[in-house]
């Protein structure tokens, strides 16, 4: 998988004035270079004023720069401090503009100076004499004619920096830098025109990206793994991803070549050493027994053009944990594979062509798997790319108690429901809501109308109220007689107007937390339980807040003990819930880690409330030891470092093959936030995409680069997820660079919640 190498292999080109046109190498190559910045300003009167409030400032690059950043009107420039890098005298700019440029000496800032733009105030930080043409030798000796210079400057700018080589170039003129001062021998236009080009000038450069194409986005792996539950064809109408406790969790899996060659493929018998399965109610990874894997006749198996195998496999068989309950997250990845393999059958690593095919499975993605479910609500479908969620859940029963945690995208604590019900109504209604949870139906949703210190109503499939789910129960009241005091939780009910509240009503997805006593409700809805973690919390949440997932929790689980033992009958008192500890490795404020490098350690934290789908990621890798492996058993580099002025930006890393191509086998959704591509900032890494020349949206995976420096460049032409901040060690990361080694990255502390809800694009 390519990502965002549109910085590796070549100096990043910030803005959109950095290229000069390089047409006719004799007669460019002499000229006199000067290194320009403006402001851009909308009157002489400003400009004239922000002249002087440099030169109180010491009349330097710095207080240049500082007036930029307040003052000027040049959306594109404006976050590069108005670099508009080397100019030639022959760049295309307005004469005056260019005359002023060129009468000035180092450091000098001109004197108001007026084009069709505005106002600007330029000053010059080098010069360049003009080189010998070194080209003109080259092509002498090729026998190659050189380019005639051009007889004058094009009048319209191009879209974006491009190098063009006319078939005729006495004919056609250069291009030239977008947004730049035109050349023009009119007089100013009115003020009204000027401001009206102005805007018109702001609104382009606003739709302009300054990146390099780079490498395109990788093509689609040929091999798909379908996983589908066996429950799919049996329930179209629900329970198709719950598994009672005590049947067997079957999947059927199908492999399919859509490629039109050949594929060398593991074989269908051997599919399930790589699965990895984790527990979405601690975020575990579950141990796996492989001892049940024959040895088949061949370890590899040729699948054809367009081919599809398969077969029908019990995870209890290599998952023996799976019981008594619980819910689970399922993918298969290579390097789980080639690992369990080799462990489970050592002579492979004898294969003559072991070493190929290892190489070609422990690609990110080697085989796509995809999921398959019916009557599912499409807020969900989309939001795990491949991996598979199913759950193991007993008959729900009125002496077992159960909570309900519910994670949120925001990435704050999470809410908990104590749920409880006894008679008929109540109960029925509990089993309702377990069902949906297990389902995974209400992941994705929200509480989509909250109506402060009265109710919050959420957990319908379409956030306006007129959602239903695929099995609704009907006839249920409120048989054990619930108050519906401030925190219960009920479910709503929709009342035939033909039988009557008598007869009941009845209950589909929706749900309600009551922020007041509503007493008048007793005889209506039906209660399910009540909140005993973040009902204040409730209060202050909007329609945008979503459920990351809704799982449900035995009272063994929620007290903090192993979710493998078996469910313990509710006692006469409630539970008192336990507050989370803030000893050693748990904290009640932002992650943090150790990044250890050759060159001493990073202390980062990480900013889990502002994008907590994407430290959750980066949190379960660094537990996974994902950082602390490079390829071919070696370590992760900083691979790549990006330079601009003889100074770097920022380090490249998190890459397990030390180039654009690694990821950890999935993609990231975005996340905005408000923290800056700032020095000492961590930001995720996107994949670059040639088609449209710029990034793709939700493809950031593993790779992130370390700022060195402020790139405000950054925080305005992309959306990068800036995750975290180095708060110890600064000193050390102005020692590293490109190739030092990242030796691992450590938790420190997290929050005592799990990690496991991560937002995967498709």
């Amino acid at each position: 998988m390519k990502l965002m190498n549109s910085f590796a292999g070549r100096s990043l080109l910030l803005g959109a004035f950095f290229l000069s046109v390089l047409v006719g190498a004799t007669y460019a190559s002499a000229q006199e270079e000067r290194k320009v910045s403006h402001i851009l300003l909308a009157s002489k009167a400003q400009a004239e004023q922000v002249r002087k409030e440099v030169i109180a400032a010491g009349g330097d690059a710095k207080a240049f720069t500082a007036a930029c950043y307040k003052h000027s009107k040049d959306a594109t420039t404006k976050p590069l401090g108005g670099n508009l890098g080397f100019i030639r005298q022959n760049s295309g700019y307005d004469p005056a503009f260019s005359a002023a440029a060129f009468n000035l000496k180092t450091g000098g800032i001109s004197e108001p100076v007026l084009t069709e733009f505005g106002w600007h105030l330029i000053q010059v930080s080098e010069i360049k004499a003009g080189s010998a043409p070194k080209k003109a030798a080259a092509a002498a000796a090729t026998g190659q004619k050189t380019p005639a210079p051009p007889a004058k400057p094009a009048a319209t700018p191009p879209v974006k920096p491009v190098v063009v080589t006319p078939a005729k170039p006495a004919a056609t003129p250069p291009a030239k830098p977008a947004v730049t001062p035109q050349p023009t021998q009119q007089q100013p236009k009115d003020p009204a025109a000027v401001k009206a080009a102005q805007a018109a000038s702001a609104a382009k450069a606003a739709t302009q990206k300054a990146v390099p194409k780079r490498r395109p986005l990788a093509v689609s792996r040929k091999v798909i793994l379908t996983i589908e539950s066996v429950l799919s064809g049996a329930s179209p109408r629900g329970s198709q991803l719950s598994f009672r406790k005590d049947l067997a969790v079957e999947l059927n899996l199908t492999l399919k070549n859509e490629s039109k060659t050949d594929q060398r493929l593991p074989a269908p018998a051997l599919l399930p050493l790589g699965f990895e399965v984790t527990r979405l109610s601690d975020n575990k990874k579950m141990a796996g027994d492989f001892s049940a894997v024959a040895e088949p006749a061949s370890y590899f198996s040729t699948l054809k053009s367009w081919e599809i195998t398969g077969l029908a496999v019990s995870l209890n068989e290599y998952f023996p944990s799976l019981t008594p309950s619980g819910r689970y997250r399922i993918n298969w990845s290579g390097a789980a594979f080639i690992s369990n393999l080799e462990a489970r059958f050592a002579k492979v690593k004898d294969l003559p062509d072991y070493s190929v095919l290892k190489a070609e499975l422990m690609k990110d993605n080697s085989i796509r798997t995809r999921k398959v479910f019916l009557d599912r609500s499409a807020n969900r479908s989309s939001s795990l790319g491949g991996d598979f969620e199913f759950s193991v859940f007993g008959t729900v029963t009125s002496n077992v108690k159960y909570y309900a945690r519910v994670n949120l995208t925001t990435g704050t604590d999470p809410i908990v429901f104590e749920l409880s019900g006894s008679k008929r109504g109540n109960l029925f209604a509990l089993r309702q809501f377990i069902n949906l949870a297990n389902e995974g139906f209400y992941d994705r949703l929200n509480f989509y109308d909250v109506q402060a210190d009265d109710y919050a109503l959420g957990g319908c499939s379409s956030k306006n109220g007129m959602g239903v789910p695929p099995i609704r129960i009907a006839n249920l009241k409120n048989d054990d007689a619930v108050k519906h005091t401030v925190g219960t939780v009920s479910f709503l009910t929709r009342v035939s107007s033909k039988q009557g509240k008598s007869r009941g009503g009845e209950v589909g997805s929706i749900f309600f937390v009551s922020l007041k006593d509503h007493p008048e409700l007793d005889t209506e809805h039906v209660p399910i339980g009540k909140v005993v973690e973040g009902l204040d919390q409730i209060k202050k949440l909007t329609s945008q807040t979503l459920f990351d997932s809704v799982v449900i929790l035995t009272e063994a689980e929620y007290k903090g003990e192993s979710p493998d033992a078996a469910a313990v009958a509710s006692v006469a008192k409630p539970i008192t819930p336990k507050p989370p500890a803030t000893g050693e490795g748990i904290t009640l404020e932002n992650p943090e880690i150790l990044i250890k490098t050759a060159k001493g350690d990073l202390e980062v934290t990480l900013f889990e409330n502002n994008c907590y789908s994407t430290v959750a990621s980066f949190v379960t890798l660094a537990e996974k030891d994902f950082f602390s492996k490079g390829p071919d058993g070696g370590k992760m580099t900083f691979y790549e470092s990006i330079e601009q002025d003889g100074k770097n930006l920022c380090l490249i890393t998190g890459s397990p093959t030390n180039d654009g191509d690694g990821d950890p086998g999935y993609k990231l959704i975005d996340e905005q936030t408000k923290h800056k591509c700032e020095r000492g900032s961590l930001v995720m890494l996107k994949q670059y995409d040639d088609e449209t020349d710029g990034y793709a949206e939700n493809s950031s995976g593993s790779q992130f680069f370390i700022c060195t420096q402020d790139i405000p460049y950054f925080d305005v032409n992309f959306d990068f997820t800036v995750f975290g901040k180095v708060t110890k060690g600064l000193e050390v990361l102005d020692k590293l660079k490109k190739g030092d080694a990242l030796e691992a990255i450590n938790v420190v502390k997290k929050k005592s919640h799990g990690y496991g809800n991560i937002r995967k694009a498709k």
